[in-house]
């Protein structure tokens, strides 16, 4: 789970659990031109063209930087939100039959869902620029309810993550679902930034 403020009011978060690359803009390969052709685009800048339809989950963060220009520059015409059963899965359907043109999520979640209804060769990510200042979107936690039981679970989780994080098994997990062309650049992260918040 994404650390917010909100959450933080009633929950304890462990140190970071899983280190992702950010969340990007999952699209239909036939739609690129549709983004200007371009790998890298500012979803703040899509949302005010008024051009395009982003796909998203109503009670989903994409990270702090996502969740605002979503916040600031969301409406009726620009975006699509769903609230229902297999959110992911029925965004990502609703893209493959042109009806959202993009859809906010993790690459590895681009790359399952695409392979569990069998289109992997016809999505492609967008890095997204609002994404690429703060690290911090990159992470997850585990989180407990803000009690003693759950001060204490966290203390015990802690506790196995510092001892598991640095196993290239537990690396391994996450690399599954990478494209070959990121690991270098994931690993490289994973070391010196993941790895580095014990506390």
């Amino acid at each position: 789970m994404y650390k917010t403020p909100e959450r933080m009011e009633f929950t304890y978060y462990s140190i970071p659990s899983v280190y992702t690359l950010p969340p990007v803009l999952i699209i239909h390969k036939d739609r690129f031109q549709a983004f200007d052709g371009n790998k890298m685009v500012s979803l703040a800048k899509i949302l005010q063209s008024g051009q395009l339809i982003i796909g998203r989950s109503i009670n989903r963060s994409y990270g702090i930087e996502l969740d605002s220009a979503l916040k600031t520059f969301s409406n009726n015409k620009n975006t699509f939100a769903y609230e229902g059963p297999e959110l992911s899965l029925n965004l990502f359907k609703m893209l493959q039959a042109g009806r959202i043109d993009a859809l906010p999520g993790l690459p590895e979640e681009a790359k399952y869902l695409a392979e569990t209804i069998g289109i992997r060769e016809q999505i492609m990510t967008l890095a997204v620029e609002e994404n690429q200042v703060n690290p911090e979107a990159s992470l997850s936690y585990v989180v407990c309810s803000k009690n003693e039981w759950g001060k204490s679970a966290i203390e015990k989780i802690n506790q196995v993550l510092r001892a598991q994080r640095p196993t290239g098994k537990y690396r391994a997990a996450c690399e599954r679902w990478l494209d070959p062309s990121s690991l270098e650049g994931y690993r490289k992260l994973y070391q010196d930034v993941f790895l580095k918040i014990t506390e």
